[in-house]
């Protein structure tokens, strides 16, 4: 029996010296183990969108898998679900644990409107998830998983995500087997249109936070895309707290017609 390794990647959607990426990354490069070992797969220049794997498991043979999404909010905070039965599995060597703790939250993962639609952006968060679910898919037996064993786990607004990949028909299920979901489902919130009413208000919201509401509707993203990761954060912040007491919460999952196609309620 040789014991799994370690894989921890750096800051996950980084900015970079142009600022925030707001971009689709659509696919993972193939990588070795070793080459997986040694560092991290950076996507476009600005981003690293590998998960965090645990180590000191056996590899073989080859364990269930646990994909954590455990965000509850796909807005401003991060919480971890955590219970005895998955923390005697893990020190068991039960299973391998994939913990996505390094996500696209907030306006960089979840930012709908009319111009982001334009720029092919809306649910980047899912989008990721779905990208991290394919690099599992491809490199999770150098680690001792077995990828034919993909269990999803979600708190919250991790719930809520993953209950869309549930109802997203066109993954045929391939990428996941199975799903615990707490606390959260695609029914759990009111799902709009991108050009709503609601989203439009938030995004204008957002741009004036950011300090790109001079631009023309054309430069908008290019201008969000060069501000520093502060401003992006205290835009963030503030345009969800405007939203938060009505619970007409910002930067949500919405219909784009592509991961999302109708409201969930009427699926």
């Amino acid at each position: 029996m040789t014991p799994c390794h370690s894989f921890l990647s750096n800051g996950y959607r980084q900015w970079s010296l142009a600022g925030p990426s707001f971009t689709n990354v659509n696919s993972v490069p193939q990588k070795s183990k070793d080459s997986l070992l040694s560092g991290t797969l950076q996507m476009s220049g600005v981003c690293s969108i590998l998960p965090r794997i645990t180590s000191e498991l056996q590899c073989e043979p080859r364990k269930p898998v646990e994909f954590k999404e455990n965000s509850p909010s796909q807005s401003v905070s991060m919480e971890e679900l955590t219970t005895a039965e998955r923390v005697r599995d893990l020190l068991e060597a039960r299973s391998t644990l994939v913990d996505k703790e390094i996500r696209s939250i907030g306006a960089l993962g979840f930012l709908p409107s009319a111009v982001t639609a334009d720029e092919g952006i809306l649910n980047l968060g899912l989008h990721d998830q779905i990208l991290l679910l394919k690099w599992v898919q491809d490199n999770i037996e150098a680690f001792g998983g077995d990828p034919s064993q993909v269990t999803l786990i979600g708190l919250s607004a991790g719930a809520h995500s993953i209950a869309h990949h549930i109802m997203n028909h066109d993954l045929q299920h391939s990428l996941f087997h199975r799903a615990v979901i707490e606390s959260g489902a695609a029914t759990s919130r009111a799902v709009h249109p991108y050009n709503a009413q609601l989203h439009e208000d938030q995004f204008r919201a957002f741009v004036e936070k950011a300090g790109c509401t001079d631009q023309l509707s054309t430069d908008v993203m290019n201008c969000l895309r060069m501000q520093p990761s502060e401003v992006m954060t205290n835009a963030s912040f503030a345009v969800f707290d405007q939203s938060n007491p009505s619970v007409r919460w910002a930067f949500q999952p919405v219909i784009d017609g592509d991961l999302i196609k109708q409201r969930p309620i009427d699926a």
